[in-house]
């Protein structure tokens, strides 16, 4: 797994989260990150390494995307 940048606003801890429900005897899980100081968080995404990457994305002031942008299919086989 990869390591979790610290948070693009504060700059704070953030920490990988888990959303488990259970529907129809299917049991489905979405991941996210979370800033344990501000609270900002990622979207919930259907694998850890999509909701780490999500996270560790930035965008340089001058306009340059900096980090790991995951195809459909890396997404998929994580």
């Amino acid at each position: 797994m990869s390591e979790l940048l610290p948070c693009p606003f504060c700059e704070g801890e953030s920490k990988l989260a888990a959303l488990r429900s259970i529907d129809d005897l299917r049991i489905a899980e979405r991941y996210y990150i979370v800033c344990l100081d501000c609270g900002a968080q990622t979207a919930m995404l259907a694998t850890i390494a999509a909701a780490i990457a999500a996270w560790n994305c930035r965008i340089e002031p001058d306009g340059q995307l900096v980090g790991i942008v995951l195809t459909d299919r890396e997404e998929n086989e994580s």
